[in-house]
């Protein structure tokens, strides 16, 4: 009777840890419908003027005055953009405007307000059915942080100390602050920066943490893939399409295949302004972000957009790449462009859910076919001119709708589907059963036009009856 016992309970476990593992497969899986919007608190929107001391606007490493209350005024700004993930740069007390040089891991920085607004925040935010992650810095302090002093880091230098990641007591300490925030704020996850910077085992003790919620983490280093976080940001990724978009020429598909869930920018927090790339290349930023924004959805699991695209913001003379947001700026074709990607992803789940496949490449060009539920074929022109692909991978009968210009493409005599897409655009096709000629509409408007020609002679005959009838 104990064997049996026994063997029941290990049995039990063992089913207990496949279920586990199975939700949380599913969970991982459905990341890649999020769309993620990363904010610079300090450089978003200033919502409450209590909290502007020390001030230095003219300054690029000063405080600028954005703060929590900002942000919860324009959450519906970033939700009529589509997005359903707020990236948040770090909140905690900190020597530097960015967060990322931590002072005290349990206490909101006096610039951005309160922990009281930040669960506010968090409500808002999930009443709109919009996540929110925060940035949490982990493998290097400030210099001030008491950790120094207990001998958790090493010798500072340049104002900040590197964490001896590999210490229990850190590992522990590290744990108990994610839990502290996601009990206190309700954040819904974390992002990790410098991944590098720490082992594998490191973060795979952190990631396996269940109140760590959803983990990105970021890096170029794919042995990292294994650390166990929700989502990868490749950093590689972004380096790359930034430079193969902030001019024309050969476009690439450039996604990581073996992350699980992936993510990436066009530009970041760390990197130069994508706009500010194009402009110094002679080129149209606006067009520019057009193309990238299309390769980033096109490629990724999990978009990742900056604060200031809309404008599109670049980089502020004396200030850099992070200046102030200026929500009177705001261009309306990228608006446009990334609400429309969007909302894309919602309407057709195949595109982020499909098994993707790269059908052309050639001089500026790129096709790729999704199947899903759907197929789409998504292309771009990066060329400076009209170019033209024949796509013979469809079956017979079919039409390819445009969602970007709302053109339907047919096939051609001899078997071929032609995709002709002007310089320097972008279009993305939903393949549907052709519809042939809408005859009904045809008629329709011939109907009407026959009724104005009517209407045209009878009046001119009636103008010159009485022309004549006059003159008579």
């Amino acid at each position: 009777m104990k064997r049996r016992t026994g063997l029941f309970i290990i049995l039990s476990s063992l089913l207990f840890c496949v279920l586990g593992g199975q939700a949380s497969a599913e969970e991982t899986e459905n990341l890649k419908g999020e769309s993620i919007y990363y904010i610079t608190v300090d450089r978003f929107m200033n919502g409450d003027s209590s909290n502007d001391g020390n001030l230095e606007t003219d300054s690029p490493d000063g405080y600028h005055g954005g703060d929590i209350q900002g942000i919860i005024e324009r959450l519906e700004h970033v939700k009529d953009l589509g997005f359903t993930t707020i990236w948040l740069s770090p909140l905690m007390q900190s020597s530097d405007f960015e967060g990322y040089q931590v002072e005290e891991y349990r206490s909101v920085d006096e610039h951005f307000g309160t922990m009281e607004e930040v669960r506010t925040l968090v409500e808002e935010a999930h009443a709109i059915d919009m996540k929110v992650v925060m940035d949490m810095p982990v493998t290097s302090v400030s210099a001030e942080h008491p950790w120094v002093e207990s001998g958790w880091t090493e010798e500072p230098g340049d104002g900040t100390a590197s964490v001896n990641t590999e210490d229990s007591e850190v590992q522990e300490e590290v744990s108990d602050i994610l839990s502290y925030w996601s009990e206190e704020a309700g954040i819904d996850g974390f992002g990790f920066p410098d991944v590098e910077e720490a082992e594998q085992e490191f973060w795979t003790k952190v990631t396996s943490d269940p109140e760590s919620g959803i983990t990105i983490g970021k890096g170029e280093d794919e042995s990292y893939l294994d650390g166990g976080f929700d989502i990868w940001y490749d950093e590689g990724y972004q380096k790359t399409i930034s430079e193969v978009f902030a001019s024309t020429g050969e476009v690439e598909s450039l996604k990581d295949p073996e992350a699980e869930v992936s993510a990436s920018a066009v530009d970041f927090r760390d990197t130069k302004r994508f706009t500010t790339m194009a402009e110094a290349n002679g080129f149209n930023p606006i067009t520019r972000w057009k193309l990238a924004l299309t390769q980033l959805y096109a490629d990724q699991d999990v978009p990742v957009v900056m604060y200031g695209t809309s404008i599109p913001m670049g980089e502020k003379p004396g200030i850099g790449n992070l200046p102030m947001m200026n929500f009177g700026g705001t261009d309306e074709e990228v608006t446009q462009r990334i609400e429309k990607l969007n909302s894309m992803r919602s309407e057709f789940p195949s595109l982020i859910q499909g098994e993707k496949q790269e059908l052309y490449k050639e001089d500026g060009m790129a096709i790729y076919q999704v199947d899903g539920d759907q197929t789409m074929i998504m292309a771009i022109n990066n060329s400076e001119e009209t170019k033209t692909a024949n796509i013979a991978s469809l079956e017979d009968d079919k039409q390819l709708r445009g969602l970007m210009h709302d053109g339907l493409l047919r096939q051609s005599e001899d078997g071929d589907y032609p995709i002709v897409l002007e310089r320097e655009t972008a279009d993305v096709f939903v393949v549907e059963d052709n519809a042939g000629l809408n005859w009904a509409f045809i008629g329709f408007v011939g109907g009407i036009l026959s009724l104005f020609v009517i209407f045209v002679v009878v009046v001119t005959w009636k103008n010159r009856r009485n022309e004549k009838t006059n003159t008579d």
